[in-house]
């Protein structure tokens, strides 16, 4: 329908039922795409359904459908904080980058912001800054309006050096109907009480740290071709991963280090907003050093420090796409769950929503981890 309404605008363009056949299309594909369900086109879902219904529909209509508000509401801990708005627009290399808004003033803030897709960073001298996705869309009742709660502040030595601070949220999660590798096929709003994860995953030369405190015998990861310093440690099982955790508690001074769950995995590195990479919609092979941006054969993992700069998460944590797969705490009848895109993976496959299983006491050379903390106790 939509290829024969289109011939009809190219012979009558002012045809005033195929104009507003497609803008209805548009409109449904607009909240469809949302709600991360399948819509009518492959490219970045909600800008293209709302160019084209910006096109076909009524002046009217789109504007009373576009100029909905929702509300943001939240405070922080301590009070006070500096609260600055930017907007998530996608650029022409399909990149969702924040662009500067305006202030909102000191927390606790309440203001009235259009539909879409916002980052609010805060902050207040003494703590680390705090990267604060937001989300509004027609598509949810939760996500109508944001009422944030409290946002606990932490300082440099609270969070740690190499821990990204995922705060207190809620957010989008499943519903990527292109995804054959296990993405729940409708989206659903959760919410995680926040939590600390690391900024990269857990790397050849941390684990053989661990190794040498602990002994090798039952800990060695499989033989694989990556093994400097940098590169993220694979080839170990969810066992060995336990063991690291254990490990690095003590070494942190008691405090517990863990794995992730996969809710955790996706928020850290998608955000809130239900998108399909890290950086956004767009499927860019170079934007994570995925194997369709090598040569048949060539595709090789990275360490960690070298992986693409776009493939860095609303927080900054980098590498959901483009270097390893991560064993989750999350347990199936099956096995465990593994989330994320990895090397060796084709982009289209290889996004923050990549979920599966792996039997316990199994390793392969595409999957490691990464380690997070609950948050710090707050006075």
């Amino acid at each position: 329908y939509l290829g024969l309404f289109g011939q009809v605008l190219e012979y009558q363009p002012q045809h005033v039922e195929a104009h507003a056949c497609l803008a209805a299309v548009a409109k449904d594909d607009h909240i469809a795409a949302q709600r991360g369900e399948e819509v009518s086109s492959q490219e970045s879902p909600v800008a293209r359904a709302e160019r084209l219904f910006r096109k076909h529909g009524q002046p009217a209509v789109v504007a009373a459908y576009f100029d909905q508000e929702g509300v943001l509401e939240f405070d922080t801990n301590p009070t006070g904080a500096e609260a600055i708005l930017f907007k998530y627009v996608e650029d022409e290399d399909g990149k969702l980058r924040p662009m500067f808004v305006c202030k909102l003033g000191p927390t606790p803030v309440r203001a009235q912001l259009p539909m879409g897709s916002c980052l609010v960073v805060l902050k207040k001298s003494g703590y680390r800054p705090v990267r604060y996705p937001v989300f509004l869309t027609r598509a949810y009742d939760e996500l109508n309006s944001w009422h944030g709660g409290i946002v606990p502040l932490f300082t440099e030595a609270q969070i740690g050096k190499g821990r990204v601070y995922i705060p207190p949220t809620k957010f989008l999660t499943g519903g990527d109907p292109e995804l054959s590798r296990g993405s729940s096929k409708r989206a659903e709003v959760k919410q995680t009480p926040g939590f600390l994860i690391a900024q990269y995953p857990t790397t050849v030369g941390e684990y053989e740290a661990f190794l040498a405190d602990v002994g090798r015998e039952a800990h060695t990861p499989q033989s694989t071709p990556w093994k400097k310093p940098g590169h993220p440690v694979v080839g170990v099982t969810w066992e060995n991963a336990i063991a690291y955790c254990a490990w690095r508690t003590q070494g942190d001074g008691g405090t517990p280090c863990r794995l992730p769950t996969e809710g955790e995995v996706e928020v850290a590195g998608g955000g809130v907003d239900g998108r399909r990479y890290s950086w956004g919609w767009c499927a860019e092979a170079y934007f994570a050093t995925a194997s369709d941006h090598y040569k048949p054969g060539e595709a090789k993992l990275v360490e960690v420090h070298e992986c693409a700069p776009q493939d860095q998460s609303p927080y900054g944590a980098y590498g959901f796409a483009g270097l390893v797969s991560v064993l989750t705490i999350t347990e199936y009848p099956n096995g465990v769950g593994i989330r994320c895109g990895r090397w060796g993976m084709e982009i289209k496959e290889g996004t923050v929503r990549m979920r599966g299983a792996l039997q316990k006491g199994v390793a392969t050379p595409q999957h490691g981890f990464r380690v997070a903390w609950d948050l710090p106790t707050t006075t």
